[in-house]
């Protein structure tokens, strides 16, 4: 694969999101917060990833509200 598909700049600042999220065995959502937030500062639309990442940490929430019933 290309760089621009497999390592894309914005996905890599030092640590790819990706490795981050497989070492800590982060379910969907919590793996989204981070990839939104890891490449928000690099891809030219800081503020819509990090309201994308808020939408995900919102899901995680109320998944694990709803296990407490």
């Amino acid at each position: 694969m290309s760089s621009k598909v497999d390592h894309p700049a914005h996905y890599n600042n030092g640590i790819e999101a990706i490795l981050v999220i497989e070492s800590w065995n982060l379910n969907f959502s919590l793996g989204n917060v981070i990839k939104y937030v890891l490449r928000a500062p690099y891809k030219g639309t800081e503020l819509e990833d990090l309201e994308k990442a808020r939408v995900y940490i919102d899901r995680e929430i109320a998944r694990l509200k709803s296990l407490q019933k």
